[in-house]
């Protein structure tokens, strides 16, 4: 369940990766159409539990809601969004 914790938890480990530069990248991992200066893209490393009811037309989920992070050793089924 989203939380202010988890959301702090969660940016705690992105300021580590992102001192640490082994996860950082020049380009994102899909495509951005920001208008944001200054962005700093980490090579995707966490996976996210993910409910929903439905895949929209354009490619968007519909009804998402978060469930929380996985561990990347329960090998549950991960779908990469192209």
């Amino acid at each position: 369940m989203w939380s202010r914790s988890e959301r702090q938890h969660i940016q705690e480990d992105l300021l580590q990766a992102a001192a640490g530069d082994s996860i950082t990248q020049k380009t994102p991992a899909i495509k951005y159409i920001g208008r944001r200066k200054n962005v700093v893209w980490l090579q995707p490393t966490l996976i996210a539990e993910i409910e929903y009811r439905a895949w929209t037309d354009d490619g968007k989920l519909r009804h998402a809601s978060y469930k929380g992070l996985r561990e990347v050793q329960d090998n549950a089924v991960v779908y990469e969004i192209e």
